[in-house]
């Protein structure tokens, strides 16, 4: 019955919003596999989470929240800096979730009475493109590892940071992940326009679906010595690259860290 599907609907970066549909037992599944990763993380069943997002989150109180297992909090990201500082003093967060830039941003506005309170044990980033210098201001701000998560709505987690090396796992049980450079499978270390293959899509399958992301084919096996297939880097949008004369393409967040300490405010 379509009625009864789940409708989630993606932000239209690549020009066009898409609607994708679930069944309540593919979102279930989903959400199992991302907690699965954070499990792997080293989140604990007891810890306080905090979403730092563009979302009100739900407002009913779960079994599981009453008992204190896999407590979550959403703080909405448009609220102002000093309220979401204030809530997050309030729930003193083991681990805290966001957007790259929105968690950065925290990062350089976080007081040293902030630090006394807002005390994770690490934080997680997700939905964008993680950058070396928001990486690096997120870390030297807490004093906690980042780990970063590839994933889109269409089917939750791609990808997911090694928290003892810097590939991505992809997360086999739930996509099949192909790099494409230039109409052919790239080779490691090449950059390429992802597509990828749903496992547990079966309301409306997606098939070598490309989101219109860049990624670095990986090496075959992590060092970590997991079986997962991996992605050296996730590189960003298609459409947010310079195509040079030379043909090479350079990608815009290597700008970042020459303009932000001339331009910190941006």
């Amino acid at each position: 019955n379509p009625a009864r599907l789940l409708r989630y609907g993606t932000g239209g970066s690549t020009g066009e919003p898409t609607e994708v549909r679930f069944t309540r037992l593919e979102d279930l599944l989903l959400r199992v596999m991302r907690m699965q990763v954070m499990l792997g993380f080293g989140l604990r069943l007891w810890d306080r989470r905090a979403a730092l997002v563009f979302s009100n989150g739900s407002h009913r109180t779960s079994l599981l929240k009453r008992l204190g297992i896999l407590r979550n909090q959403t703080i909405h990201a448009h609220l102002p800096w000093e309220q979401i500082r204030a809530e997050l003093r309030r729930l003193r967060p083991n681990v805290i979730r966001g957007y790259p830039t929105m968690v950065s941003t925290l990062a350089d506005k976080l007081t040293d009475e902030d630090r006394n309170f807002i005390r994770p044990r690490f934080i997680t980033t997700d939905s964008a493109n993680l950058t070396a210098l928001a990486r690096s201001r997120i870390e030297k701000s807490f004093g906690v590892p980042v780990f970063d998560v590839y994933d889109c709505y269409e089917c939750n987690v791609i990808a997911y940071q090694c928290p003892r090396s810097e590939q991505y796992h992809v997360l086999d049980a739930s996509v099949i992940v192909e790099v494409l450079h230039e109409g052919r499978p790239a080779l490691p270390g090449e950059t390429g326009e992802i597509a990828f293959t749903s496992l547990h899509t079966w309301a409306a399958p997606l098939i070598r679906y490309m989101p219109g992301d860049l990624v670095e084919r990986g090496i075959a096996h992590c060092s970590c010595g997991a079986p997962n297939s991996c992605l050296a880097r996730i590189s960003g949008r298609v459409q947010d690259r310079f195509l040079m004369p030379d043909g090479r393409i350079i990608q815009p967040g290597i700008f970042a860290s020459w303009i932000y300490p001339l331009c910190p405010f941006l």
